[in-house]
């Protein structure tokens, strides 16, 4: 009975990470990426951490230009 109940329970949201990394034997698309709220896929980068850069990098200049990012904007 326990496991019904537990099976018909709604499963909460789970996030999904904004970096990913793809392998692959070419080398044009191997390596850390990051995602947009846009759906866009940003990268290759050599290493997460070069991602994470990069990730915050793009968000300053949203920042600076307004861009809303795919939120609402908010006077």
């Amino acid at each position: 009975m326990f496991q019904k109940l537990f099976a018909s329970r709604p499963k909460p949201f789970q996030r999904s990470s904004r970096f990913f990394h793809v392998m692959s034997s070419d080398e044009n698309i191997a390596g850390w990426y990051f995602h947009t709220r846009e759906g866009i896929d940003h990268g290759p980068y050599l290493t997460m951490e070069e991602a994470q850069d990069q990730c915050t990098s793009f968000i300053q200049k949203c920042i600076e230009s307004n861009q809303a990012g795919g939120r609402l904007q908010t006077a």
